[in-house]
């Protein structure tokens, strides 16, 4: 790889997560209210289940019928250090195409 490239990406990395944090805290800010109840969702079903992912607390908010105002507020759903990473699984929701996504325990 060129130098100069090289030296482009290792300044871009810190700029890219600034940007990350700086996105996630203003959608958290945005959606306190969504995130607090579909947080409490998530906190259920992964202390009766042992884990929980995005899937889980997204059918049982269209149960609720609470939805976010935009969908990037559920990037934020398992932000903290209350929760762990412990698997991956393709999501069923028809939206997210089938993409990876993690499951979660709670463990606060």
């Amino acid at each position: 790889m060129d130098n100069q490239v090289e030296y482009l990406m290792r300044l871009a990395l810190p700029e890219g997560q600034r940007r990350k944090e700086a996105g996630l805290n203003a959608v958290e800010t945005s959606h306190e209210g969504f995130l607090e109840t579909l947080r409490q969702v998530a906190i259920r079903i992964s202390l009766r289940d042992g884990f929980v992912s995005s899937d889980e607390v997204r059918a049982e908010a269209d149960q609720m019928g609470v939805e976010p105002v935009h969908q990037n507020a559920w990037g934020s759903l398992f932000r903290g250090h209350d929760w762990m990473e412990v698997g991956r699984k393709r999501s069923t929701i028809p939206g997210n195409h089938h993409r990876e996504i993690r499951i979660w325990r709670y463990i606060a």
